[in-house]
């Protein structure tokens, strides 16, 4: 880190909800949310400390970038030139490559009642094309709506994909086994055994995938699917009902155990859901707390993955000069 001091804001509201966030990988260190009980629980999974962030650790509520989820082969073809990416997942490339935005030094600001990030990716950075700077905007109203857009520019055309890599716990519990999850789709992208993306679409119904109703979201995690047995669990992206690029609500996760339920609205149209499969070593979180399989589960709102690859997938192209803009939001409140 040189001699930079890294910085941590926290954006609070009107009712006392807490929202922490820190410069390195622009990172969503802590939500706090008042319980059924009026008790704060942390919502989120992660770190006491910075050192820690800068350890291995699965992406723990960082930004994503420049493009989320896989790219098979990591390279692909954009106006005639053939692109190599930074391999880290196999011969692929995962979330930006193994020096992503996540690894990043972002610089923050307060606007307002708003936190920005600032970042500037080089041309060539991780194989991408083209300057691209990014800006991710981050606010919590008096609702308990905590919203993430962001904005990017580049001077070359060149795949983008954002998110927010949370890991979400909404009872403060060692899994989320007792979480009931809703998801607003009817199909998920199938995968091979990488993880990769087949082209082909996936129907939910009469599935382990449907979540349209709401159901309790491990409660059918080891049913014999072919597509469970590939990862284990959930780790598959969902394709999203409605209109991309149309704000929307997309997907419902609750407790009964907290009585904390957050609902997922977006622009984008994925959602990879991933439960935090066959965790070998439990990793070391926040208080000491043990972080095993299904400890928490990511809601990562996206382009499809490997979309530069799947021209029959929403457009995942930046072009040259154009602003490129995304928005999510998490509303938090409280169920009978």
């Amino acid at each position: 880190m040189g001699d930079r001091i890294i910085q941590e804001f926290v954006l609070t509201n009107s009712s006392g909800m807490r929202v922490h966030v820190i410069e390195y990988g622009a990172i969503v260190k802590n939500i706090y949310v008042a319980d059924h009980r009026g008790q704060w629980l942390d919502c989120v999974l992660g770190f006491d400390t910075l050192d820690e962030y800068l350890g291995d650790h699965p992406y723990f509520g960082a930004c994503i970038g420049r493009y989320a989820n896989r790219i098979e082969g990591a390279s692909f073809e954009l106006n005639g030139r053939e692109y190599s990416l930074t391999a880290n997942h196999g011969k692929h490339n995962l979330h930006g490559g193994p020096i992503g935005f996540d690894r990043k030094i972002w610089r923050g600001e307060i606007l307002g009642d708003t936190l920005v990030m600032h970042l500037h990716s080089p041309d060539g950075d991780q194989g991408f094309p083209g300057n691209l700077d990014v800006r991710c905007i981050y606010e919590l109203d008096d609702q308990g709506s905590f919203t993430i857009s962001y904005e990017a520019i580049c001077d070359q055309d060149t795949p983008i994909c954002l998110t927010n890599h949370s890991y979400f716990n909404l009872d403060g519990t060692s899994t989320v086994s007792q979480h009931h999850l809703q998801i607003q789709a009817e199909a998920i992208t199938e995968i091979d055994q990488m993880l990769i993306p087949t082209g082909s679409m996936y129907r939910v119904a009469d599935t382990a995938f449907d979540f349209r109703h709401g159901k309790r979201v491990l409660s059918e995690i080891s049913k014999d699917d072919p597509q469970l047995r590939l990862c284990n669990g959930y780790d598959h992206n969902f394709v999203l009902d409605g209109t991309e690029d149309t704000y929307r609500p997309v997907a419902r996760l609750w407790s009964e155990t907290s009585g904390i339920q957050m609902d997922v609205s977006t622009t984008e149209p994925g959602l990879q859901l991933f439960t935090h499969n066959e965790v070998d070593v439990a990793i070391l979180g926040k208080g000491g707390s043990l972080y095993g399989s299904h400890a928490g589960l990511c809601l990562e709102t996206q382009k499809f993955p490997d979309s530069v690859h799947h021209a029959e997938f929403p457009d995942c192209i930046l072009r040259s000069g154009e602003a490129w803009r995304s928005k999510s939001s998490y509303h938090f409140q409280h169920i009978d």
